[in-house]
């Protein structure tokens, strides 16, 4: 149990910089993020097969949904390409269907540079 809770520490510690975009953020931090982002997902969607919203409310919740996880997805996956010394536009990428898969893990594979 040690392990999952060092491993949700770190995963707040992240979501905790969300405006932070002029760090690094090395392999290890972006696998967290993704991992810890994937795990919440689930357990909610898990929560939310239990407990169904009503179907009025669901929209507001999808767009705050959205909203929780993509702030800090740009906010990673920014740090992430300063690391690579890469610019923000890259981003843009992930727009790109198919081409997003192969960026995603062009990111988690690759190391950074040396300070």
């Amino acid at each position: 149990m040690d392990i999952l809770s060092r491993f949700f520490e770190e995963y707040v510690e992240i979501l905790s910089r969300f405006g932070d975009y002029q760090s690094r953020a090395d392999q290890r931090e972006f696998l967290i993020y993704h991992v810890g982002t994937c795990l919440v997902v689930f357990f909610l969607g898990v929560f939310l097969f239990l407990f169904p919203i009503p179907e009025g409310m669901m929209g507001p919740f999808r767009l705050g949904c959205i909203v929780c996880f993509w702030i800090p997805e740009i906010t990673v996956t920014a740090r992430r390409l300063n690391d690579l010394g890469h610019s923000r536009w890259w981003m843009f990428l992930f727009l790109v269907p198919v081409v997003n898969t192969v960026f995603f893990l062009y990111l988690l594979c690759v190391p950074g540079r040396q300070s």
